[in-house]
């Protein structure tokens, strides 16, 4: 039979789905292949494309110097041809002009400019006529400033309830500068309660730490918009440019009463990466996110120099990014305990 899936889950999409339907508004776009590999050849299709509008660009702001230099030369000599300010007894300067108008020399530099000008409104008119959709460029570089550094940290072997009979045993973890760490693993295994542990703890020893819990209520989603909309001039263009980079219209994000989910974790996270921060941790990163949001997302968190902490259960998204993992697994009825892996293929022969 026939099925329409609509998903953000690229994993899940890949698959399942034999074509990728694009919704991209007034166009839609088929592809005959699942979704990261249609997405590849969009993004390779929008490069070309803007490679040859460049080309054009270019081509054109050097045609139009020549054009009006050759528009100075061409006027000149339409000067030159003209008798109004020539003597009437200077019969050998008249006989030169009507010798030039005759043989049409002294037309040659207006129809070389005529030339030029069609030229230029040829490619003005393929400029038009090319369909591409400017990107926004995305990524951030957030650059550690090493002095007072709090990584590494060490969070020590511990045992942390998870309610009931439950608990999680964690080995000493330790947490160095530049590290960007995956943590994944079922639902219940207690991922969200470490990483909390692991922020109470990592918040008393500095400030520059940004941390974006898996959902945030509305009350403080109000608290944040306020919060950010008293900033000064200056912070505001910069928190603008940060939300833009994030795949979101930073106008109409700040405008709104109520931001939407997706959108709170956009300026929690733009609002954390104004200070400079060395560690970011976030839980579940892209709950509430488009696909091009999460990507966008994947391009800002993997150009951060800074340390990061990710929980989420999307691989796709964290093997673009981080570099080891923490796999949360329960060993048997009562116990969690973490293994720390170095890549995906540990991750795939251990779950």
């Amino acid at each position: 039979g026939i099925g329409l899936l609509v998903s953000h889950d690229r994993q899940f999409l890949d698959d399942l789905c034999a074509q990728t339907l694009f919704v991209v508004p007034p166009a839609v776009d088929l592809r005959g292949c699942g979704y990261s590999i249609a997405q590849e050849e969009r993004e390779k299709e929008e490069t070309a494309q803007q490679r040859a509008y460049d080309a054009l660009k270019l081509q054109a702001k050097h045609l139009t110097a020549q054009v009006q230099k050759q528009k100075a030369k061409a006027q000149l000599a339409e000067k030159q041809r003209s008798k109004r300010y020539i003597a009437p007894s200077d019969h050998d300067a008249k006989a030169k002009i009507d010798l030039g108008r005759l043989t049409g020399k002294d037309a040659a530099q207006g129809r070389i400019y005529d030339r030029l000008h069609v030229k230029l409104e040829r490619i003005e008119t393929q400029k038009k006529s090319m369909s591409r959709k400017k990107q926004p460029p995305i990524g951030i570089t957030s650059r550690i400033k090493e002095a007072g550094h709090p990584v590494p940290f060490i969070f020590p072997e511990t045992t942390i309830s998870l309610g009931g009979e439950k608990t999680l045993i964690t080995p000493e973890l330790m947490i160095s500068p530049h590290d960007k760490i995956g943590i994944i693993g079922d639902n219940g295994n207690g991922k969200s309660t470490c990483i909390q542990h692991i922020y109470q703890r990592m918040v008393q020893r500095h400030k520059r730490l940004i941390y974006i819990p898996q959902e945030i209520s509305v009350s403080v989603s109000g608290k944040i918009l306020a919060r950010l909309k008293s900033l000064n001039s200056e912070e505001i263009g910069r928190l603008m440019t940060l939300i833009s980079r994030l795949g979101s219209e930073p106008e109409r994000v700040l405008q709104t009463e109520l931001p939407t989910p997706g959108e709170v974790r956009k300026l929690m996270l733009a609002e954390g990466i104004l200070m400079n921060p060395q560690i970011i941790i976030m839980d579940e990163p892209t709950n509430h996110l488009d696909l091009p949001s999460m990507i966008c997302f994947e391009s800002v968190l993997k150009s951060c120099e800074c340390t990061l902490l990710l929980v989420s259960h999307d691989f796709v998204f964290l093997q673009k990014i981080v570099d080891s993992f923490w796999h949360f697994f329960q060993r048997d009825e009562k116990t969690v305990v973490i293994r720390r892996l170095g890549d995906i293929s540990q991750i795939e022969n251990k779950i």
